[in-house]
């Protein structure tokens, strides 16, 4: 797949104002820098309550990136599904940003950053919360 940040800016432009449930994949799409990722997120609908996105092997990703991704999740998701895994230029600031503004009323969550600086799979909540990096 050649997705590129201009793809993903065109998305995000697109994405309805009362989205409540967004499933994404990026799999592969080693164009997609932490640009693309911030046009996205800056795009979140505040009424998603379902948000899974996939960016595993996106080799141009960094922490900054997710930072951005921190800062603009929804205060309502009940359920945040985040594919990082391959993405080798994450560390660890992008998975503390994360845990840091985790949405109040989480009730569901899944995280995989195997193959990163941070090279673990997170299963639930608690063990995100309780990790150190």
């Amino acid at each position: 797949m050649h997705c590129k940040d201009k793809d993903l800016e065109l998305l995000a432009q697109g994405l309805p104002p009362n989205l409540e449930e967004l499933i994404l994949s990026f799999e592969g799409c080693d164009k997609i820098t932490d640009v693309g990722l911030k046009a996205l997120a800056q795009k979140l609908s505040p009424g998603i309550q379902k948000l899974k996105l996939d960016f595993v092997g996106c080799l141009l990703l960094t922490d900054v990136g997710l930072v951005s991704l921190a800062r603009h999740l929804p205060a309502g998701v009940k359920e945040l599904q985040l594919h990082f895994a391959s993405c080798s230029r994450v560390v660890s600031p992008g998975a503390t940003a994360l845990k840091q503004q985790l949405p109040a009323g989480l009730l569901s969550f899944k995280a995989s950053f195997k193959g990163t600086g941070v090279n673990r799979n997170f299963y639930n909540l608690q063990s995100f919360r309780s990790f150190n990096s």
